[in-house]
């Protein structure tokens, strides 16, 4: 289970941090209900609440599968935001470039 949390779950709730809290992604679970929309808040408590090893394994594909869609939703804020930066006169610098 401690694997399931570290490696399934918990990647899941960093990218939600990202979407819906970016200045306080580090915040992991801390005030979730409070940050987190009621959907989402309900659907990690269903993930988080893993009684047996079938449990573990139905999981695995949601969050697998939720986890794919948060981070495609990441992608678009992170284009739209490069997009407006680039509207505004301000072209951001590539860190590859620099290296």
């Amino acid at each position: 289970m401690i694997y399931y949390h570290k490696y399934v779950v918990n990647p899941l709730v960093d990218v939600l941090r990202i979407i819906y809290t970016p200045f306080q992604a580090d915040s992991f679970l801390i005030h979730a209900s409070r940050d987190f929309p009621v959907e989402v808040v309900l659907t990690l408590e269903k993930l988080y609440g893993v009684k047996t090893i079938e449990d573990i394994v139905d999981r695995i594909e949601l969050t697998d599968e939720l986890f794919r869609n948060a981070v495609a939703e990441v992608d678009i804020m992170l284009l739209q935001s490069k997009e407006g930066e680039k509207f505004n006169g301000y072209q951001p610098i590539s860190i590859t470039g620099l290296l």
